[in-house]
């Protein structure tokens, strides 16, 4: 059994991610509830707080290959962040909020290696973090990570824009078919053909999508709720290879039906949705360098 469970009930982004029987870094971008359009005013905001400062940080190489459960945390109480078994690609998807096709440069090292990390904020910075929210106030939580990364992998990057095939995620003529989520815990569990929701976004479904049909998936149906929801299909080959070049374990099982609907088929006649091919301009996240980090 090869699966992954994501719990997606955190308090002001807390990130807890667990993986079953493969080590596999779930693909969740710190701020992924802040919506694109309101960053700048986010920014604004965060203004009164710090540059982000680790008071320690230890990365070593991920040096197991057996399959074990693994865990990725960011904590508000102490600042503490914890990754293991997770690539350089994982941490940039989470820094900069892009999806697995809009990263460019630098892929050997991506994907090459995996690390265990820990890290903690330096008390200042988590003291003021407290005050912040404790006014009322979002910050920015993708920094800390950034500056992780810049001083440790020594990582520059640069946006720029680039036309590219990608799918839009829309409604089907007939409506989605999707539950409103109550007050359920909320977890996403992310197997071998299933992605099951107690209670995620459209945009988080959006980036599952694009992991596995390669290509970015932009999130045009509207629908701005928390959703509850079963899908189910088949992988193809096709499907799985996307998965390997974004640094994910394949699990070795065959699927349960081998005779089940494909991705997209499921998702038009399950959820009611459904995946255009066009081409867009996109922000793509261009690597100008990475660095092993030293082991600390």
């Amino acid at each position: 059994m090869n699966d992954r469970i994501l719990n997606l009930g955190f308090a002001r982004k807390l990130l807890i991610t667990t993986a079953a029987t493969l080590a596999i870094a779930i693909p969740i971008t710190f701020g992924l509830f802040n919506a694109t359009a309101g960053r700048a005013q986010s920014q604004a905001e965060n203004a009164t707080l710090p540059t982000p400062a680790f008071s320690s940080v230890s990365i070593k190489p991920h040096e197991s290959a057996e399959p074990m459960r693994t865990k990725m945390m960011f904590s508000l109480m102490d600042g503490s962040f914890v990754a293991n078994g997770v690539t350089l690609q994982r941490l940039i998807q989470m820094a900069y909020h892009v999806q697995d096709a809009q990263i460019s440069g630098g892929l050997d090292l991506l994907n090459r290696m995996k690390f265990d990390i820990e890290a903690k904020l330096d008390p200042s910075f988590v003291a003021a973090m407290h005050r912040q929210i404790s006014d009322g106030k979002n910050f920015d939580d993708q920094a800390m990570l950034k500056s992780l990364l810049a001083d440790r992998f020594k990582l520059a990057v640069h946006f720029e824009p680039r036309t590219l095939a990608a799918y839009d995620l829309v409604t089907d003529n007939n409506g989605a078919k999707l539950q409103a989520s109550g007050n359920e815990p909320r977890m996403m569990r992310l197997a071998h053909g299933e992605l099951s929701s107690s209670g995620a976004s459209l945009e988080l479904l959006a980036e599952q999508l694009s992991e596995r049909l390669g290509q970015p998936v932009v999130d045009k149906t509207g629908l701005k709720g928390i959703y509850t929801f079963n899908l189910h299909w088949t992988p193809d080959p096709t499907e799985e290879d996307h998965l390997r070049q974004s640094g994910e374990p394949v699990a070795p099982e065959p699927p349960a039906d081998s005779n089940g609907p494909s991705l997209q088929t499921a998702l038009q006649e399950q959820l009611g949705l459904k995946v255009e091919p066009h081409t867009e301009s996109v922000q793509v996240l261009v690597i100008d360098h990475a660095e092993q980090p030293s082991q600390e």
